[in-house]
């Protein structure tokens, strides 16, 4: 029922624009996915407003560095006073953006005393969320078992801290710990940076140049992320369940609390997992985000190698799959990094994912069949950011 409400209403307020001559320029009513550092918070304020970021998305939910500092590792040595400065500085931007933005503490899911320091981050001014990737950073390695949902210590451990934060958690934000999406990772790594994404990702502004193009073809086909992905079993597959799975408890016990599957929308395969387990449930306070670096990704890879059986398994998931999921529980993150936030690029990549939520039975077409156009689908998922703000807020 919400979900045909909301295409009602996303539909009617596109024709009311189309009437007037006015539809508006894209923009996001959320980002769920803007990660800071440890920058004095005056300059990282600038770096938003020079990206123009706050010109086109409304509220940006911010997450702090410290969810990347374990027991092992932090920048000055000290984990303990690091994973608090990131907290903070965190807490400054969010109080410097005034109500345009939430922060999210960084937690880990290998610290020993993950539940006192939730608390004690959740105190800091604009902290509502709690940011998890449950993996080791790139300077402490931990086997599978260590850092997975599957471990029973790790969920445990997440209760625990859920549990002692009380009402002071809003939200959950939680990196599964899925092979694929360390592919993903591997891949913007191994050879792909950001600003060779804008050159195939923007091809309509720039004509790539035919030797460069290969060069980088070249790059991807020797890259560790595309070996990777062309390992891909159903062991892969089977692990990947098992990790939903141990999570899913969780998002039922803390009813209170919204959580979000970084990610989740963009992969066909994990999302038809994530269906299967809810089993038509539709669980309220559980939501998927996209992520346009991964978009970024399997449009570069397409380009590059059109061919491939990899590139066909990037695929997005069709409107089918997103609407079995409910399309009113999915949201606009980005996954970018408050240095290399451009927001046009951001949201054109977002635009393009949207293009599959196409509710037709005539493939392609524009006719009657009841396609919506960008725009429509733009209005729909921004419908769900808004209603997100809205949950946090109670």
């Amino acid at each position: 029922m919400r979900t045909k409400t909301f295409l009602a209403l996303l539909t009617l307020s596109w024709l009311i624009q189309a009437q007037a001559g006015k539809v508006a320029p894209l923009r996001a009513s959320l980002d769920t996915h803007v990660h800071l550092n440890f920058e004095p918070a005056e300059a990282q304020v600038e770096k938003l407003k020079a990206s123009g970021i706050l010109e086109r998305v409304d509220h940006l939910l911010l997450i702090s560095p410290s969810y990347l500092i374990t027991s092992g590792y932090s920048p000055s040595g000290d984990w303990q006073k690091d994973r608090q400065l990131g907290d903070r500085i965190t807490s400054e931007v969010v109080g410097l953006l005034k109500d345009r933005a939430t922060g999210l503490c960084g937690g880990n899911l290998l610290w020993p005393d993950l539940d006192s320091y939730l608390n004690d981050c959740l105190n800091l001014p604009g902290m509502k969320g709690l940011k998890l990737r449950n993996e080791s950073n790139p300077y402490e390695q931990f086997t599978r078992d260590q850092v997975s949902f599957t471990n029973i210590q790790n969920t445990e451990g997440l209760s625990r801290a859920l549990a002692k934060a009380g009402d002071k958690a809003k939200f959950v934000l939680i990196h599964l710990n899925l092979p694929f999406f360390q592919y993903r990772d591997e891949l913007l790594e191994d050879f792909i940076e950001y600003d060779a994404m804008i050159e195939i990702t923007e091809s309509e502004d720039e004509d790539i140049d035919g030797k460069k193009r290969e060069a980088i073809r070249q790059q991807a086909l020797a890259s560790e992320g595309f070996r990777h992905i062309a390992q891909e079993n159903e062991i892969t597959e089977i692990q990947n369940a098992a990790e939903l799975q141990a999570v899913l408890p969780i998002v039922k016990k803390f009813s209170r609390v919204q959580f979000i599957f970084a990610h989740g929308a963009n992969d066909w395969r994990n999302l038809k997992m994530i269906n299967d387990l809810e089993a038509g449930s539709r669980l309220a306070n559980l939501w998927i985000e996209s992520s346009t670096t991964f978009r970024a990704v399997s449009i570069v890879a397409s380009a590059l190698l059109p061919a491939s059986p990899i590139v066909k398994s990037l695929r997005a998931p069709s409107f089918s799959e997103w609407n079995r999921f409910g399309v009113h529980r999915i949201l606009f993150g980005s996954d970018f990094s408050v240095e290399k936030y451009r927001p046009g690029r951001n949201l054109s990549l977002f635009e393009d994912m949207l293009n599959h939520l196409t509710p037709c039975s005539c493939e392609g077409s524009q006719g009657p069949c009841g396609c919506l156009t960008s725009d429509q689908s733009t209005t729909l998922t921004n419908s769900s950011g808004r209603e997100f703000l809205n949950s946090i807020s109670r």
